[in-house]
């Protein structure tokens, strides 16, 4: 049988010098949830996470502000204000690593975690100090209403008290009546002998406390026929 190409030279197949290199075989990345992310993703996370936390807590503790004491009070102010102060640290130290990974998921947090907290305590500060006026005042009130009871009421053979009040502004007034003529009232011998026994009994009572918490305790005597007699002064800066 002839063989084709019988008699014809072969020319072998030589590879060209300048042939491509084969192509490398696809490689699939290796999945990790934690890729990409690093502390300071985290503390922006921890801000956002204080902030929320705090902002809860506010809210529920304000809701029950008048079924809960003291230390109650206390502990719903103190609260919020370190996760507060957690959330400005973390939203900084998140803000700190926005020049090494961008700012893909660090900045809107670190703002926020810094910037929010800052402004609802400014805000928060003059609403504060009016809440607490507003319970220093009811606190005057009820101490007054407590000097009220059984009023009017002779405490010597010529003083009545008449009633207490709250007021003017941080004071309690507590109003007495001499049942005589203010012309009968020696003067000289009121603030040698009088005034230094009303304070001595003050400085000694329940009414010393009221006073040195910011109270201004003001005795206000009359005569019996409704003419100014003295006003014997307590203020707090005075208080032992």
């Amino acid at each position: 049988m002839r063989q084709p190409f019988a008699g014809a030279s072969v020319c072998p197949i030589v590879p060209m010098e300048n042939s491509p290199p084969p192509l490398p075989s696809p490689s699939i990345p290796e999945f990790s949830p934690n890729r990409g992310k690093s502390a300071h993703h985290t503390a922006g996370n921890v801000a956002l996470i204080c902030l929320v936390a705090a902002t809860v807590f506010s809210w529920v503790v304000t809701a029950q502000t008048n079924q809960v004491g003291g230390v109650a009070r206390i502990v719903g102010v103190a609260v919020p204000v370190l996760l507060w102060l957690g959330s400005i640290v973390a939203g900084a130290i998140a803000l700190a690593g926005v020049g090494k990974h961008g700012t893909n998921g660090l900045r809107w947090k670190g703002l926020v975690g810094v910037i929010v907290p800052i402004a609802l305590t400014l805000l928060a500060i003059p609403a504060f100090l009016k809440v607490r006026e507003v319970a220093l005042h009811k606190k005057r009130e009820a101490i007054a209403a407590e000097i009220s009871k059984g009023a009017p009421a002779m405490v010597d053979a010529v003083t009545r008290l008449e009633n207490a009040v709250a007021g003017p502004g941080d004071a309690i007034t507590i109003n007495m009546t001499v049942l005589v003529d203010k012309s009968a009232v020696d003067m000289k011998l009121w603030d040698k002998t009088v005034v230094p026994e009303i304070r001595r009994n003050v400085h000694q009572s329940a009414m010393e406390r009221v006073i040195r918490e910011g109270t201004t305790v003001i005795y206000a005597y009359k005569d019996k026929n409704g003419a100014e007699v003295a006003k014997i002064v307590f203020d707090p800066k005075d208080a032992k």
